[in-house]
């Protein structure tokens, strides 16, 4: 009974990691495909070009060529020729490393310290992991992906060149692209904020549950972080001519586009807080968000497609922001429910005025410089810089790197003894090859790619036996390239899919090298299914949990939530300043939100603080929110009363003590500080100007989620049995 239902829950697991890698598939983005493409066509020129003047070398040439391409992803031409350069150098030094040793214990203690090596390169952060993973390709290929019997100095040699010539084809292509891609990259962030409206509008569903919607809220939020962040690194550099500008120009309007969204979320979450709602204005507002992610969605392909039609559909907007006014008149009597709903259709109305200047900002290239102004781009865009002092601060056992460096090490050391006691030759050091690319520094990751890479090699094996019995044998070069171009394409979006191709293109190159010599697919996938088991057992070989990064990110989060408050909560607004402590909050938020899935992926003993953490993400998502509609109605407003400009300088010393007791450790006793700034607050009513009833509302709130982000920022990061002390502000 027991095995029986060991098999059930294996299949079910199968069933659902091939669902959700091909589900990913299907979404692969576009920026993804144009440099999967472009890798491909770059690394088949080289190849045909070496086995056409030098057939003896061809396959080091290629291999050299995959290598440096691996850190080939959309960037600016400086960005690439770091990334490209710093591969091509590391991984002939690897390929060298392991092409100069026999087969023996001498191998295996060179595996080991060039895959220590390649892990400690990932102290740089996410930028070095395809050059980490190029180092590993080039030591666990190196064997058998090149033709036995050359002299080690000329296949070397032969390699690095490869490497060279793939260099010189992104020096060519990049500029050549780098128009289409900055579209592109454009495209996919405003395809994702109308994702996050569709996601606004499922909160708005009947019976949709609130943890549910919150966590689905803060995970949209995060692609969209890491998409804006991905456009920004390409679009805001080069801002040359009047195109590259027109391009930056609809990034920023889409960013506007996004804070409007989440101002209006704060809005909605009060009106769904009131109980009560009539289904019309649930149904026009549901209509509206749908509305404002079609136009979005409608929007995002003018951005690649110049002559499509940015024309809007604007009579069904028309339509129910007039309804929704209308059902405003019912219910005057309810003065509170009045003005939240008032301040949700001019919440919305600005999104459409800000989807309206996308559309204006494409059909018109002056638009550009002015919606760019006065702000400095340079602060938005992450370069990868690669100094030495950051590397040798993680040799410490205490450093999260440092430990996966032993791991891996570790792991690939026992994977090339395995491989050397086998009663069959393991080609391409298949353990090893498995053993690099499916073992990363988090737990959960390891374990994902564990199931996905098995999958995928047995799926790979399966297309590379079916290619090899019925293609001709001229053909075989051409699947190679294929297999390379998807392998990179799908690297970030689908790692089944790329396990597969990379399986293919492994077998192709060793089918290459040593035509004559039979390849045993059910041993690859022994040599998978080893390398696997490898990788997941090392995994709790001096483990770094999600928890003890978690515990640096909470207070990451807090002063960024701090910094952006300070920025939002004036009315000396500066457009600059707001922008990049927005962005850094956005980013914090993306970071703690990512860390905490993964933690939920950990052994039960290894999560700590769970709820809490949810809790806690769900509040800071609140509080940017609230800080985006604080500012959303300072800017929309031209009022410089002294009474108001006092009550927002107050509420914002408040909620910055509120968060720097939380930093500090300690909850901020409630009372003594509200009590002064409610009652500037509360004074805002009695102003006869627009607005200002609204504005204490709003600052009221602030307030209110500045002390819940206190209160469960105090616990969050730390010990579920550690009881924080109370801070009495007198």
């Amino acid at each position: 009974m027991r095995t029986g239902e060991s098999i059930a829950v294996w299949g079910r697991s199968i069933l659902t990691t091939t669902r959700a890698g091909l589900t990913s598939a299907l979404r692969l983005r576009p920026s993804a495909l144009v440099n999967g493409i472009s890798v491909a066509i770059g690394v088949a020129v080289i190849a045909t070009t070496g086995e056409a003047f030098v057939p003896v070398h061809a396959a080091s040439l290629m291999l050299g060529a995959i290598c440096a391409s691996v850190a080939d992803i959309p960037a600016t031409l400086p960005e690439k020729l770091r990334r490209i350069g710093l591969a091509w150098v590391l991984s002939s030094m690897a390929m060298l490393a392991a092409a100069s040793v026999a087969e023996g214990p001498v191998e295996s203690l060179v595996v080991m310290a060039v895959g220590f090596c390649a892990a400690m390169v990932t102290a740089y952060g996410r930028p070095a992991l395809p050059i980490s993973v190029s180092i590993l390709l080039a030591l666990a290929l190196t064997g058998s992906a090149i033709p036995p019997g050359l002299p080690v100095l000329e296949s070397a040699g032969w390699f690095a060149f490869g490497g060279i010539c793939y260099l010189l084809y992104a020096v060519i292509s990049t500029p050549l692209l780098m128009r289409h891609t900055k579209r592109l990259l454009v495209q996919e962030a405003l395809r994702a904020i109308a994702s996050y409206l569709r996601v606004q509008k499922a909160a708005l569903d009947e019976g949709a549950e609130k943890s549910i919607i919150y966590g689905r809220l803060i995970d949209a939020q995060a692609v969209l972080a890491e998409r804006i962040q991905a456009a920004r690194n390409v679009v805001f550099v080069g801002l040359k001519t009047p195109p590259d500008r027109q391009i930056a120009a609809e990034l920023l309007v889409g960013i506007d586009i996004f804070e409007a969204a989440l101002a209006e979320q704060a809005d909605l979450d009060a009106l769904l807080e009131m109980g009560g709602e009539d289904e019309a204005m649930l149904t026009s507002l549901r209509g509206l968000l749908l509305i404002a992610a079609s136009d979005l969605s409608h929007l995002s392909r003018a951005v690649v497609d110049t002559a499509w039609s940015a024309v809007l559909p604007i009579g069904d907007r028309a339509i129910l922001l007039e309804r929704i006014r209308a059902l405003q008149a019912g219910v005057q009597s309810d003065e509170t429910r009045a003005a939240v709903l008032r301040a949700t259709t001019l919440k919305l109305d600005m999104l459409f005025q800000h989807i309206d200047r996308l559309r204006k900002a494409q059909a018109d290239e002056g638009v550009g410089a002015a919606v760019i102004g006065t702000i400095d781009l340079e602060p938005f865009v992450q370069r990868s810089m690669f100094p030495w002092n950051n590397l040798t601060r993680e040799f410490s056992l205490r450093s999260p790197v440092m430990r996966f460096a032993i791991r891996l090490s570790l792991a690939m050391f026992c994977g090339s003894a395995i491989g050397l006691i086998l009663p069959y030759r393991a080609h391409g050091s298949w353990i090893l090859l498995t053993v690099a690319l499916v073992m990363r520094s988090n737990y959960s990751v390891t374990r994902q790619r564990r199931r996905e890479r098995l999958l995928g090699n047995i799926i790979g094996c399966v297309l590379a036996a079916i290619a090899l019995r019925i293609a001709p044998a001229s053909f075989v070069p051409l699947i190679v390239f294929i297999a390379v171009g998807s392998a990179h394409a799908f690297a970030l979006q689908s790692y089944l899919v790329a396990s597969a191709a990379s399986c293919v293109m492994a077998l192709m190159q060793i089918h290459i090298a040593e035509p004559g010599d039979d390849i045993f697919f059910l041993m690859r996938i022994v040599d998978t299914a080893l390398g696997a088991t490898l990788a997941y057992a090392f995994s709790f070989l001096l483990p770094h949990w999600e928890h003890q990064t978690i515990s640096g990110l909470v207070p990451d989060l807090l002063r960024a939530e701090r910094a952006c408050a300070r920025a939002a909560l004036t009315m000396d607004y500066v457009d600059q300043a707001y922008r990049l402590a927005r962005r850094r909050l956005f980013d914090t938020i993306a970071a703690l939100s990512t860390a905490t899935s993964r933690m939920l992926e950990e052994p039960a003993s290894a999560r700590h603080n769970s709820r809490a953490l949810s809790e806690f993400l769900a509040a800071g998502y609140v509080f940017a929110a609230e800080l985006a509609s604080v500012q959303v109605f300072l800017r929309s407003r031209d009022v410089r009363d002294p009474q108001l400009a006092e009550a927002v300088t107050r509420a914002g010393q408040v909620v910055d003590a509120k968060l720097e007791a939380a930093l500090a450790g300690t909850r901020l006793a409630s009372g003594s500080y509200d009590g002064v700034v409610l009652a500037d607050v509360d004074s805002l009513e009695s102003e006869t100007y627009e607005g200002a009833g609204r504005l204490a509302r709003r600052l009221r709130r602030v307030i209110q989620v500045a002390g819940r982000v206190s209160r469960l920022g105090v616990t969050a990061g730390q010990p579920e049995t550690v009881e924080p002390k109370t801070l009495d502000p007198r």
